[in-house]
Protein backbone atom coordinates (compact mmCIF):
# COMPACT_ATOMS: atom_id res chain seq x y z
CA UNK A 1 0.00 0.00 0.00
CA UNK A 2 1.31 3.39 -0.93
CA UNK A 3 -1.30 5.86 0.28
CA UNK A 4 -0.95 9.61 0.25
CA UNK A 5 -3.30 12.05 1.84
CA UNK A 6 -4.39 14.41 -0.93
CA UNK A 7 -6.51 16.97 0.92
CA UNK A 8 -9.49 15.02 2.22
CA UNK A 9 -9.00 12.11 -0.21
CA UNK A 10 -6.67 9.17 0.03
CA UNK A 11 -4.69 8.18 -3.06
CA UNK A 12 -2.73 4.97 -3.50
CA UNK A 13 -3.13 1.27 -4.05
CA UNK A 14 -3.57 -1.98 -2.15
CA UNK A 15 -2.79 -5.41 -3.58
CA UNK A 16 -4.17 -8.58 -2.00
CA UNK A 17 -2.80 -11.92 -3.17
CA UNK A 18 -3.99 -15.33 -2.01
CA UNK A 19 -2.69 -18.85 -2.59
CA UNK A 20 -3.93 -22.26 -1.54
CA UNK A 21 -7.52 -21.18 -0.96
CA UNK A 22 -10.76 -22.41 -2.57
CA UNK A 23 -10.62 -22.83 -6.34
CA UNK A 24 -12.97 -20.80 -8.57
CA UNK A 25 -14.21 -18.75 -5.61
CA UNK A 26 -15.28 -15.16 -5.08
CA UNK A 27 -13.91 -14.17 -1.69
CA UNK A 28 -14.72 -10.98 0.18
CA UNK A 29 -11.86 -8.59 1.08
CA UNK A 30 -12.49 -6.83 4.39
CA UNK A 31 -10.41 -3.96 5.80
CA UNK A 32 -11.05 -2.70 9.31
CA UNK A 33 -14.44 -4.43 9.39
CA UNK A 34 -15.56 -2.89 6.06
CA UNK A 35 -16.00 -5.04 2.96
CA UNK A 36 -14.12 -3.27 0.15
CA UNK A 37 -14.29 -5.74 -2.73
CA UNK A 38 -13.81 -9.22 -4.11
CA UNK A 39 -10.82 -11.48 -4.70
CA UNK A 40 -11.54 -14.12 -7.36
CA UNK A 41 -9.49 -17.31 -7.49
CA UNK A 42 -8.51 -19.52 -10.39
CA UNK A 43 -8.67 -23.32 -10.63
CA UNK A 44 -5.51 -23.64 -8.53
CA UNK A 45 -6.85 -21.56 -5.64
CA UNK A 46 -4.79 -18.46 -6.43
CA UNK A 47 -6.15 -14.96 -6.67
CA UNK A 48 -5.15 -11.32 -6.95
CA UNK A 49 -7.24 -8.26 -6.14
CA UNK A 50 -5.97 -4.74 -6.85
CA UNK A 51 -7.60 -1.71 -5.24
CA UNK A 52 -6.77 1.89 -6.19
CA UNK A 53 -7.81 5.38 -5.18
CA UNK A 54 -8.77 7.10 -7.32
CA UNK A 55 -10.16 4.17 -9.28
CA UNK A 56 -8.27 2.93 -12.30
CA UNK A 57 -9.26 0.62 -15.11
CA UNK A 58 -8.79 -3.02 -14.15
CA UNK A 59 -8.80 -2.28 -10.40
CA UNK A 60 -11.43 -2.01 -7.71
CA UNK A 61 -11.97 1.25 -5.85
CA UNK A 62 -10.09 1.60 -2.56
CA UNK A 63 -12.74 3.40 -0.47
CA UNK A 64 -10.83 3.72 2.83
CA UNK A 65 -7.28 4.19 4.07
CA UNK A 66 -6.22 0.65 5.08
CA UNK A 67 -2.95 1.61 6.82
CA UNK A 68 -2.59 -0.09 10.18
CA UNK A 69 -5.97 -1.83 9.87
CA UNK A 70 -6.82 -5.51 9.96
CA UNK A 71 -7.25 -7.08 6.52
CA UNK A 72 -9.05 -10.37 6.02
CA UNK A 73 -10.25 -12.54 3.17
CA UNK A 74 -13.58 -14.16 3.93
CA UNK A 75 -15.13 -17.22 2.27
CA UNK A 76 -18.74 -17.70 1.20
CA UNK A 77 -19.74 -19.18 4.58
CA UNK A 78 -18.40 -16.12 6.39
CA UNK A 79 -15.26 -17.93 7.57
CA UNK A 80 -12.05 -15.91 7.68
CA UNK A 81 -9.57 -17.66 5.36
CA UNK A 82 -6.67 -15.21 5.58
CA UNK A 83 -5.95 -12.38 7.99
CA UNK A 84 -3.25 -9.87 8.77
CA UNK A 85 -2.57 -6.20 9.29
CA UNK A 86 -1.93 -3.72 6.50
CA UNK A 87 1.48 -2.11 6.92
CA UNK A 88 1.71 1.53 7.84
CA UNK A 89 4.48 3.44 6.01
CA UNK A 90 5.12 5.39 9.18
CA UNK A 91 5.99 2.11 10.93
CA UNK A 92 9.23 2.54 12.90
CA UNK A 93 12.00 0.34 11.51
CA UNK A 94 10.23 -0.02 8.15
CA UNK A 95 12.24 -0.93 5.05
CA UNK A 96 11.75 -0.34 1.35
CA UNK A 97 10.29 -3.60 0.05
CA UNK A 98 10.03 -4.36 -3.66
CA UNK A 99 7.08 -6.67 -4.21
CA UNK A 100 6.69 -8.82 -7.27
CA UNK A 101 2.93 -8.34 -7.43
CA UNK A 102 2.01 -8.30 -11.08
CA UNK A 103 -1.21 -6.49 -11.88
CA UNK A 104 -3.64 -7.07 -14.74
CA UNK A 105 -1.28 -5.33 -17.17
CA UNK A 106 1.66 -7.52 -16.10
CA UNK A 107 3.53 -4.57 -14.57
CA UNK A 108 5.27 -4.86 -11.23
CA UNK A 109 3.54 -2.75 -8.60
CA UNK A 110 6.76 -1.60 -6.94
CA UNK A 111 7.81 -0.42 -3.52
CA UNK A 112 6.01 -0.45 -0.16
CA UNK A 113 7.39 0.33 3.29
CA UNK A 114 7.07 -2.78 5.47
CA UNK A 115 8.73 -4.35 8.44
CA UNK A 116 11.60 -6.55 7.22
CA UNK A 117 9.83 -9.72 8.41
CA UNK A 118 6.63 -8.75 6.55
CA UNK A 119 8.61 -8.04 3.37
CA UNK A 120 10.25 -11.46 3.55
CA UNK A 121 6.89 -13.18 4.21
CA UNK A 122 5.39 -11.41 1.20
CA UNK A 123 8.23 -12.64 -1.01
CA UNK A 124 9.65 -9.14 -1.45
CA UNK A 125 13.20 -7.87 -1.76
CA UNK A 126 14.50 -5.47 0.89
CA UNK A 127 16.19 -2.29 -0.38
CA UNK A 128 17.09 -0.76 3.00
CA UNK A 129 15.58 2.04 5.02
CA UNK A 130 13.65 4.78 3.24
CA UNK A 131 10.21 5.82 2.04
CA UNK A 132 10.16 4.51 -1.57
CA UNK A 133 10.82 7.97 -3.02
CA UNK A 134 12.35 7.59 -5.48
CA UNK A 135 11.17 4.03 -6.06
CA UNK A 136 14.24 1.77 -5.69
CA UNK A 137 12.65 -1.26 -7.33
CA UNK A 138 13.99 -2.65 -10.63
CA UNK A 139 12.00 -1.17 -13.51
CA UNK A 140 10.82 1.85 -11.49
CA UNK A 141 12.10 4.34 -14.07
CA UNK A 142 10.23 2.54 -16.83
CA UNK A 143 7.04 2.61 -14.74
CA UNK A 144 7.31 6.33 -14.03
CA UNK A 145 8.03 7.14 -17.68
CA UNK A 146 5.75 4.59 -19.34
CA UNK A 147 3.21 4.51 -16.56
CA UNK A 148 1.41 1.19 -16.35
CA UNK A 149 0.66 1.86 -12.66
Amino acid sequence: MTPRNNGSRITGFLTVRARRVAAHASLQVVVGGTAIGVLRTNGRGRGLAVFTAPSRRGAQLLPIDPRGRRLSVVGDQGHELLAGEVSDPSTPNGVQCCLDTHGPSGAQRGCDVLLAADCTLAGGTIFGAGRCRPDPCPGAAARSLGGSD
